[in-house]
């Protein structure tokens, strides 16, 4: 709940930077923070007060299941054979689904992802035509 003027001016830093860099980490509201730290790297450490702080799974007691690397299994029209058998697919697979996204031609695809759990995720390349072309 205070500025320290000095301290400011010892790290050589104005007032209006300091809001700037709060406002870089979310905070535009200095009330909601409970201290702020000047780090030796020129960044701020800013701890929210308590209220403010953001909910978590285990403040609701609850146990999310964890998340998976998604692997890329195309990358800009070739297929990452060793990508793909990471995450425990086969190439049918991947040929199976991209039919379903109607992709015939694998060089239509700019980055496809997928995991052992996740859907594939098809990236399209995008062809910019001249008529397209904003006036």
């Amino acid at each position: 709940g205070k500025l320290y003027r000095e301290n400011l001016k010892k790290a050589k830093l104005d007032l209006s930077e300091f809001l700037m860099m709060c406002r870089n980490e979310g905070y535009f509201d200095l009330a909601l923070l409970e201290t702020v730290i000047l780090e030796p790297n020129g960044k701020l450490s800013l701890l929210p007060k308590e209220q403010y702080r953001p909910l978590c799974p285990e403040d609701m007691h609850l146990k999310p299941t964890p998340d998976e690397l998604l692997a890329n299994v195309i990358m800009d029209g070739r297929i990452m054979e060793a990508n793909l058998q990471a995450v425990g697919r086969t190439r049918a697979w991947l040929e199976e689904e991209l039919d379903r996204c109607g992709i015939t031609d694998v060089s239509c695809v700019f980055l496809a992802t997928a995991g052992r759990s996740n859907p594939l995720c098809v990236y399209k390349k995008c062809v910019f035509r001249e008529k397209d072309r904003l006036e």
